[in-house]
């Protein structure tokens, strides 16, 4: 998996065959993925490891949102996507 971070937290990865784009909006506050594949939520991890402080995850699709704080792996934050869509 290759990943780059851009300036105000714009990431692109791309893995195999797959390149997806994520996002810090400009309050610095939320991220946004276009959908949660693997290249994706690795992106947002980074991200996240590069900021002091909470921040907001939503995907494109408003499909989930929740705090992103505390998530140190892919299938810790895929489990805590999973369980905000289940509680919506």
């Amino acid at each position: 998996m290759k990943t780059s971070v851009g300036k105000r937290g714009r990431a692109t990865t791309s893995a195999a065959d797959y390149g997806t784009i994520v996002g810090l909006d400009e309050d610095g506050e939320t991220i946004s993925t276009r959908g949660t594949s693997d290249a994706a939520l690795q992106a947002a991890l980074i991200i996240q490891r590069n900021v002091d402080m909470p921040l907001w995850i939503i995907d494109t699709e408003y499909s989930f949102d929740l705090i992103f704080q505390d998530h140190s792996s892919l299938a810790e934050l895929q489990a805590a996507i999973d369980n905000a869509r289940r509680s919506q």
